[in-house]
């Protein structure tokens, strides 16, 4: 259930009521966390934006998906405070830029977003270290017809092929294969409802979320996700230029703790916990 403008906050606390997150199961098991850093914490909430449909493995908007739950746990330890908002892809990056929001979850980190977006670097580069996972988009076709995209070059495709308003990174791998493209949809859904009424040969999609969707009656037995990705990426929390100069301390301690709670042993069981096992077969 979508929540578009929900926003919500969490104020940091050892146990922050992690139960009722699982609905009566055991809370994912943490890592004992040593002294806190000694960085200055802003008076106010961290306001992150988060795509309002699934987005996994980042988020969910009625839920706590792994990246979010990384995300808490890093603001938390540093004694800081969030604010979540979720809102569809194009108005959250707008939303930075224009300074509604200090961040947004889950971004790659693609050059259009340097001018005004700061990512974890190392070396000058963005560090998949301290990322916060990594995602695949897939191309999709209708059931039966012939490979349009083999991992390499697409063919036989009349018309655009379709994607997700606003998603720079795809946009970017389309025009490098030199075909016509259009982010008109909003939703994965709306996508492949348009590729099911034959108004595109080819769309791109979030490949777990994908996975989910075909399961459903509409799509069953109806399309096909291709194995070869068009472009995979890890996603980052991506801080606005001017909060990241502002409390660069702070910034770079939760950058770190992210990366500390994923190199966790017991992070992947973690992550499946959060994950639900929405996006298996």
């Amino acid at each position: 259930m979508k929540q578009a403008g929900k926003a919500w906050r969490v104020r940091a606390m050892a146990t922050v009521l992690l139960p009722l997150l699982f609905c009566g199961r055991a809370a994912p098991a943490v890592p004992a966390m040593p002294s806190a850093p000694a960085a200055s914490v802003p008076a106010r909430p961290l306001r992150v934006c988060v795509l309002d449909e699934d987005y996994a493995p980042f988020s969910f908007p009625a839920r706590e998906g792994p990246g979010q739950f990384l995300l808490r746990r890093a603001i938390e330890r540093q004694g800081g405070a969030l604010e979540i908002t979720h809102v569809p892809w194009r108005r959250c990056i707008e939303g930075v830029r224009a300074g509604t929001y200090d961040a947004v979850l889950g971004a790659a980190a693609n050059a259009s977003f340097f001018s005004f977006l700061s990512f974890p670097e190392r070396d000058g580069r963005a560090d998949p270290r301290r990322s916060l996972g990594s995602l695949e988009f897939r191309v999709m076709q209708r059931r039966g017809e012939a490979p349009r995209w083999d991992g390499q070059r697409f063919s036989a495709v009349e018309g655009p092929v379709l994607y997700g308003a606003g998603i720079v990174i795809v946009r970017d791998a389309l025009a490098r294969q030199g075909v016509d493209a259009s982010d008109n949809a909003k939703t994965s859904a709306q996508l492949m409802r348009m590729l099911v009424a034959h108004r595109a040969d080819a769309i791109v999609v979030r490949q777990h979320e994908a996975q989910k969707l075909m399961r459903e009656a509409e799509f069953q037995g109806r399309l096909d996700l291709l194995p070869q990705p068009l472009v995979a990426f890890d996603g980052y929390l991506a801080v606005r230029r001017e909060w990241k100069e502002a409390y660069p301390p702070y910034v770079e301690a939760v950058w770190d703790e992210i990366g500390r709670l994923r190199a966790a042993p017991d992070w992947p069981a973690t992550a499946r916990v959060l994950l639900n096992d929405a996006t298996t077969p």
